[in-house]
């Protein structure tokens, strides 16, 4: 799997994980998506205030949701999305996603 390919499908597991009825839009696809999950600090709230609120307290001693809220308090887009994907991929085997 290439890089780019592997970019789009954490894209896709994170809009799974956010929006879990909401397919993509048919024209998204690796060339054209802008992933404002990695980007944008509206949604990367909304997913931050998904697994450290909705989900926190079952998950709460795992070094997943610690390593989030540890990198919202260092406010770095970047590590906190890679944090996302390395928690999301823990929850999906964890509730046999």
């Amino acid at each position: 799997m290439t890089k780019e390919e592997q970019a789009f499908e954490d894209y896709k597991l994170v809009h799974y994980f956010i929006y879990p009825n909401e397919p993509l839009k048919q024209w998204i696809n690796e060339k054209t998506y802008i992933n404002l999950y990695e980007t944008d600090w509206n949604e990367i709230i909304k997913i931050a205030n998904k697994i450290i609120w909705e989900l926190g307290e079952k998950y709460e001693l795992s070094d997943e949701v610690e390593d989030i809220a540890t990198s919202l308090s260092l406010c770095n887009k970047y590590i906190m999305y890679e944090k996302f994907i390395k928690f999301i991929k823990f929850y999906n085997e964890k509730e046999g996603l």
